[in-house]
Parts: C-alpha cells; sequence; structure tokens
C-alpha cells in the first residue's frame, strides 16, 4: 500500500481509470438535490454502486451514499450563454460511470444511464431495498394516469412507454381552435346545397347508365321473365 501511494500521481487518468454501474437512490435520500429547490448545489446524485457499496440500508444508509457528479451531453449545454438542459436521471436508475479519484473511489461520475426494460427494471413499486427495482415517480414528478400510461420502460420494446409531446396552454388553445373551425368548415361543405344537388344529380346518371347497359346486354329482360314466371 506505501509502495502504490508513492507511485501514485494524483492527476486523473494516470492512477487507474475505475469503471463502475450503480443504482439511483430513492428520493429521501437526495435531499433538496433531486427537486432542484432549497440547498442545491451543481449536478450530483447519490448512487449507491455495486460491488463498492453494500445491499444493506443498516450498514450503509441511503442518506450516506456519496454524491456522484453527472457528466453532462454537450448537446445539453453547461449553462453558458443560457443554453442547458435538465438532468433527466430519477430514483431508481442504472447509471454508468467513473471515479475521479481512481482506485480510492470517493469521487463518482455518472457517464450515462441505462434505458429500463418494460419486463423488470421498469418496475411501478415503492422503494423497499437497494439495487431491487422502484419507481422513478417522486412527490413532485407524479404519474398522470388520465392522458399517460403507467409504464416506466424505456427500451425499444413496443411496450415501452414513449414520452408524450409537451404542449403549452396557448399551443393547446390554438389547436382547440382550429379543429372547431376546420370541423365547421366541413360540416358546411357536406351539408351544402351544391353538393346534395351534385349527390343527387350523379345518382340519377348513375341509375341512368346501369339502366342502359342492362338493356344492351339483355339482362334487364331475363330478369322481366323472371318476376313474371314468379309471380304465375
Amino acid at each position: 500500500m506505501i509502495e502504490n501511494n508513492l507511485l501514485k500521481t494524483n492527476f486523473i487518468g494516470k492512477d487507474g481509470f475505475r469503471w463502475w454501474i450503480g443504482q439511483v437512490a430513492p428520493e429521501e435520500a437526495q435531499g433538496d438535490q433531486l427537486n432542484q429547490i432549497g440547498n442545491t448545489w451543481g449536478c450530483r446524485l447519490k448512487v449507491r454502486i455495486y460491488g463498492y457499496h453494500p445491499a444493506d440500508i443498516t450498514e450503509l444508509p441511503d442518506k450516506s451514499l456519496p454524491w456522484a457528479q453527472v457528466l453532462l451531453s454537450s448537446q445539453g449545454g453547461s449553462g453558458k450563454a443560457n443554453r442547458s438542459r435538465s438532468v433527466r436521471i430519477s430514483p431508481g436508475d442504472t447509471v454508468m460511470g467513473f471515479f475521479l479519484d481512481g482506485d480510492d473511489a470517493q469521487l463518482p461520475v455518472i457517464l450515462g444511464i441505462f434505458a429500463n426494460t418494460g419486463s423488470y427494471y421498469a418496475s411501478d413499486e415503492e422503494y423497499k431495498s437497494p439495487f431491487e427495482p422502484f419507481t422513478g415517480y417522486t412527490s413532485k414528478i407524479k404519474p398522470n394516469n388520465d392522458f399517460i400510461a403507467k409504464n416506466e420502460g424505456g427500451d425499444d420494446s413496443n411496450k415501452s412507454q414513449k414520452s408524450p409531446r409537451f404542449l403549452t396552454k396557448e399551443i393547446v388553445e390554438d389547436l382547440n381552435e382550429n379543429l372547431e373551425k376546420g370541423k365547421a368548415q366541413l360540416d358546411q361543405l357536406v351539408n351544402s346545397d351544391e353538393i346534395l344537388a351534385g349527390a343527387a344529380s350523379a345518382t340519377g346518371e348513375l341509375k341512368q347508365v346501369l339502366d342502359s347497359g342492362a338493356v344492351q346486354t339483355g339482362l334487364k329482360t331475363q330478369q322481366q321473365k323472371l318476376n313474371l314466371s314468379l309471380k304465375i
């Protein structure tokens, strides 16, 4: 151990690059940080890491887990020039990352997130114990069963719930107004005198064509004979 410490450079990337996979701790362990209110700082979440942290909250309570910084996507922005997007990581998510301090394993960083599969990891159960699937809904983010199926799957299967498109109140009102206008125009068009007269005229012309064809082919004569024989 002494030799290893002497050889350490304490420079990121030169003292080992240690990967890990873990589970984001429940809401109660995150404090104000998860809901972005009160005493918050940075983009960070508490994570229980497989192989490093025990699956026993008595031995290591959720609130005692280390904070893991979230490495943001270049497409999400850092906040500079007012360009950024909120981190979309929920309690119970399975994340992957590395340790900034290498073998010391005290400074975890989240690199990415694994999609939830609808068959197992997309559980809608409440938190019971570490490393078991549980819902990502919180006291601030609740399901709306009126228009969103309570399905927390995010993989490519057809059973996964796709995120609904976000619409502002103004957009919804504009869409409803245009829908009513279109419906009114359609009703006016369908019930107009010109359409009804045209339909009646087309029906009469079609009947004449059919009668003419029946006479030319002899079908009408045969039908008349059949009717007479049935009357006799």
